[in-house]
């Protein structure tokens, strides 16, 4: 019965081999660091446009005062409209960029 030598030499890889293989790391490194940096543009974006909901209710309320109780149905979507529309242009910004970013790390695979 032959014995055989046990491998006592270094395994080799070629160049495309391990560039391949660092790939593999990064994507997986950059896939689940996605979700947090997704979330947390996410949390920033909600909390500028609470502030921004605010600062126009406010200025909305102090340049009419008391008589904003008394607006019509149009100033009413209109003054909504001033209000709320901003807000989900930064949320629709926050979620386009964070996801490019996403997308941007996977685009060599």
């Amino acid at each position: 019965m032959a014995l055989r030598p046990e491998r006592a030499e270094a395994i080799s890889f070629t160049a495309q081999e391990q560039r391949a293989a660092n790939d593999k790391e990064k994507e997986s490194a950059s896939r689940e660091g996605a979700p947090k940096l997704l979330t947390t543009g996410t949390v920033l974006a909600a909390t500028l446009s609470a502030f921004w909901i605010g600062a126009a209710g406010a200025y909305i309320w102090g340049y009419f005062g008391p008589s904003v109780a008394a607006f019509g149905p149009h100033m009413v979507a209109f003054a909504a409209l001033i209000i709320v529309l901003p807000p989900a242009l930064f949320l629709a910004a926050a979620y386009a960029t964070f996801q490019h970013s996403g997308i941007r790390s996977l685009e060599f695979t």
